[in-house]
């Protein structure tokens, strides 16, 4: 029998959208999130690497973060009136609960196993590790990174 490996970022139904993204939802429900958060980090690149920075919440070596990288994932989100909108309305967007029955969908789910592949300092709540854990026999939480093994098939 042949078995599939599922790569997540653990994120279950009972934490979506995750709490730290909470504040990004509601800086963009005022129109606020693109010019206020991503903003500063476009203007100040160390900020943009710091532990409540881009790099900091997103990287789990932040030094990678190079100004040339700030400026390519940034600069387009803050070129326009018409861009910033959309960024807004992309973080608005992340409101909604798109993992709704997930764990139904889980238990019938052929994936024998599953890695965390997250950033670092995120991290998943227990009852979002148990969902993964009722579903998927073999499920694992890694905190940090990918962590990447060798595994052998089922037979």
């Amino acid at each position: 029998m042949e078995s599939f490996r599922l790569l997540t970022n653990c994120d279950a139904e009972p934490d979506s959208p995750p709490p730290a993204l909470l504040p990004v939802i509601s800086k963009a429900h005022e129109g606020k999130f693109a010019q206020e958060i991503l903003g500063p980090w476009l203007a100040d690149k160390a900020l943009a690497r710091s532990p409540n920075g881009l790099g900091g919440l997103t990287y789990s070596d932040p030094t990678n973060l190079t100004d040339e990288i700030i400026e390519y994932y940034l600069s387009p989100l803050l070129s326009s009136t018409l861009r910033k909108s959309q960024a807004n309305g992309y973080a608005i967007a992340l409101e909604n609960n798109p993992l709704a029955g997930i764990e139904a969908s889980l238990r019938k789910s052929r994936v024998f196993e599953s890695d965390f592949a997250g950033v670092a300092g995120y991290s998943t709540s227990a009852r979002s590790e148990a969902v993964f854990s009722r579903g998927i026999p073999r499920h694992h939480c890694r905190r940090g990174g990918l962590a990447l093994e060798r595994r052998q098939r089922l037979s």
